[in-house]
């Protein structure tokens, strides 16, 4: 699967360094003199760690990123909590690593970091940004109602299992296609654009690559018959 996009779900007083739709920068002023990248990783995959460091966090996995901005809400008030979506093809200029593949480039021992995370070295720019919708608006857009599971509490991994389980327990035949569909819904979520679509496209791979099972045929139809159409998310 080629990745295109990846997303950050920020608070935009409460998250480090500079949030916005205009761009993210890191939590400390970027400086020339190359600092220790050992170091500002392992610290920055500290989870307990509350010094600013130059990396900037965000998921391939965009459910991740949904429930992160959740998480985000329940601490410090859904006002403010946004999830941008960032287009790699735009990011030519940027410095990012998959955080697993880093921390294993530097011998660094921790099992915070998950296998979708994206580090990003000082800035992501602007023009990356291809959309960023605030948690009001996605909820007015009815993604509680798309994924009803956002609000259980637990982790992420926990969240995803209760997902499988219930549909599996519920409609094992028609597991496929309740998944495709979920992430046409999550799509349209962010509009009805190209990337859009892609957006959804991305999520479907990642189930499909996840259960063994062919999503995206069920997507692909569900996005065909969008949400005009009743019978696409009965």
């Amino acid at each position: 699967m080629t990745l295109q996009f990846v997303y950050r779900a920020f608070h935009a007083e409460y998250s480090s360094g500079v949030n916005s739709a205009n761009g993210f920068y890191a939590g400390v002023e970027k400086s020339s003199r190359r600092s220790r990248q050992r170091q500002t990783v392992a610290r920055h995959l500290d989870r307990n760690n509350t010094i600013p460091t130059p990396w900037i966090s965000t998921s391939s996995d965009l459910l991740r990123a949904i429930k992160r901005a959740v998480q985000l809400a329940e601490r410090h008030g859904s006002n403010g909590v946004s999830i941008a979506v960032i287009d790699l093809e735009e990011c030519d200029d940027c410095e990012f690593y998959n955080a697993a593949d880093l921390a294993d480039t530097l011998d660094i021992e921790t099992n915070c970091w998950n296998e979708e995370e994206y580090l990003f070295r000082w800035t992501i720019p602007g023009d990356a940004i291809v959309s960023c919708l605030s948690l009001e608006t996605l909820d007015d857009r009815g993604l509680y109602d798309v994924v009803p599971e956002l609000l259980t509490r637990g982790t992420v991994e926990m969240w995803k299992r209760r997902i499988m389980e219930n549909w599996l327990e519920d409609r094992p035949a028609r597991y496929s296609k309740e998944v495709g569909r979920m992430a046409a819904r999550v799509a349209f979520l962010f509009g009805d654009g190209v990337h859009a679509a892609n957006i959804g496209l991305e999520a479907a791979e990642w189930w499909e690559e996840s259960v063994g099972r062919d999503v995206k045929r069920s997507f692909y139809r569900a996005l065909e018959r969008g949400t005009d159409d009743p019978e696409c998310f009965d």
